[in-house]
């Protein structure tokens, strides 16, 4: 009888995406000459990103160092400079949590510091806290994605 295999998934490195929007119409050609353009962004994306390629879908694709610490504030940046001609998008490994049974008062801002301090970290966001919403006998429930 044959054995089942497990095959191990390798997680990918994280990843930046800028996409056109459609009042830039901008091609990949002009993302990628627009941020070599900007001297500053050169040595943050140099140190930070591994490569760059174009993906299917037309869209600049940047794979990043495992060292690379706040990817967020190199999307930030990397927005600034490509303005209305695209947007940026951070691709990572997220785990998702429900967290059930919340106080019916309890807010999206609580429930991130909370979370702060009993995982002792600081790099949370807001926006890390994906939903709230109520459940059953004035409870809510809140689903919150974290980083690996």
């Amino acid at each position: 009888m044959a054995q089942s295999r497990r095959h191990t998934i390798r997680p990918r490195p994280d990843a930046i995406v800028a996409k056109t929007t459609s009042e830039g119409g901008a091609t990949y050609a002009d993302i990628l000459r627009k941020l070599y353009a900007n001297p500053t962004l050169q040595k943050t994306v140099g140190k930070s990103v591994k490569c760059i390629r174009q993906s299917h879908s037309g869209a600049l694709a940047m794979q990043m160092n495992k060292c690379v610490e706040n990817i967020y504030a190199l999307k930030s940046e990397l927005e600034a400079t490509l303005g209305e001609i695209a947007s940026a998008s951070t691709l990572r490994h997220t785990t998702a949590i429900e967290i059930k049974n919340l106080d019916e008062s309890a807010t999206k801002e609580g429930i991130r510091e909370a979370l702060c301090t009993q995982l002792s970290r600081s790099d949370l966001e807001l926006d890390n806290v994906r939903s709230l919403r109520k459940a059953y006998a004035g409870t809510l429930t809140a689903v919150v994605t974290l980083p690996n």
